[in-house]
């Protein structure tokens, strides 16, 4: 009897092993964007799998639009800052920063237009990413013009919106070490003001450098992947993309 019942226990254990070991490659497997292999991968996945992603939901809303965001906690959700010229939304944790200008020139509008009505969009001209990166903080020596396309692959594509109306997502993938991978949204409300989107994908660090300071968790002052962040930072602007509704 109580051989019967250690090989039944030996059976339901190596059952267990297996299925956590067929979980643990599916995990392994799944592709959020990294490129590490080994163990730097199965952590930076298994963090990213199993990031806190609230179900609870608030609302903005905007003058010209209203979309909903993820509640994460201690949050203080989105603080808008608003006046007669412009509205910028930024949520505390900062996983995305909406903003509308009145000043913005012409030209701007005119090339996000020709993009959106085209097949395939444009590649960016350098003032139109010069826009885009704006809130960035390129640090680059005075008066010299920051060469986007040295430090970005350029990426640009069209996105319906969720709810009616066309963007342009403009993914810049960072070339430089420990400066973040971003994604941008430009779009135009119905009443014809243009408006852009910033969030962070993650930060660009190669596999020697997670696995010497993140696997270990090196306590440092030096900018970080974070799996969990870069999770809801995606979660955040998926929510956004499928529930912005433009005001009449």
């Amino acid at each position: 009897m109580i051989k019967k019942i250690l090989i039944a226990l030996a059976a339901i254990l190596v059952l267990a092993a297996a299925g956590l070991a067929s979980f643990t490659w599916h995990i392994y497997k799944k592709d959020f964007g990294v490129p590490y292999k080994g163990l730097a991968r199965l952590d930076y996945n298994w963090k990213y799998y199993f990031a806190e992603l609230p179900k609870e939901e608030s609302t903005f809303e905007g003058r010209l639009y209203s979309y909903k965001y993820p509640i994460f906690k201690h949050d203080r959700g989105v603080v808008p800052v608003d006046n007669d010229i412009y509205e910028l939304a930024e949520d505390s944790h900062k996983f995305l920063c909406v903003l509308w200008d009145k000043r913005d020139p012409a030209f701007i509008k005119a090339e996000l237009l020709k993009s959106l009505g085209a097949n395939e969009p444009a590649v960016p001209s350098y003032e139109f990413l010069q826009w885009l990166h704006a809130a960035d903080n390129i640090p680059v020596e005075t008066g010299q013009r920051t060469e986007y396309h040295k430090l970005y692959d350029i990426k640009t594509e069209k996105i319906t919106f969720g709810r009616g109306g066309e963007g342009l997502m403009v993914s810049s993938w960072s070339k430089v070490q420990e400066k973040p991978h971003m994604k941008f949204i430009a779009g135009v409300t119905p009443g014809g003001q243009v408006f852009r989107t910033r969030t962070l994908v993650r930060h660009n660090a190669s596999e020697e450098f997670y696995r010497e300071l993140v696997l270990p968790g090196v306590l440092t002052e030096r900018v970080i992947p974070d799996a969990e962040r870069d999770a809801q930072s995606a979660y955040f602007l998926n929510n956004f993309i499928e529930t912005i509704e433009f005001k009449k």
